[in-house]
């Protein structure tokens, strides 16, 4: 990457699907497709994660204090985006 071969921050977008026996996979999103033996939980599951070169090897940077119930700020003022 880049950004982090530069030294500066990146985000990135991890996510993973399930693949069957018979190599069925899960839908990447909701609106593809609806298994009703899915539980509901049938599409990918993503999380985004952000990068940060300048922390030591082990360091880990604590995250935001949770927002009220109804906020939609994060403990850092930052905008919470689900």
């Amino acid at each position: 990457m880049k950004k982090v071969d530069g030294g500066e921050e990146a985000e990135i977008e991890i996510c993973c699907k399930a693949i069957d026996g018979d190599l069925n996979s899960q839908p990447e999103n909701m609106s593809v497709g609806w298994n009703v033996l899915g539980i509901c939980i049938n599409h990918w599951s993503k999380v985004q994660v952000k990068l940060n070169p300048g922390l030591e090897l082990g360091e880990v940077k604590a995250a935001p204090n949770t927002p009220m119930p109804g906020s939609a700020y994060w403990g850092d003022g930052t905008i919470n985006k689900p």
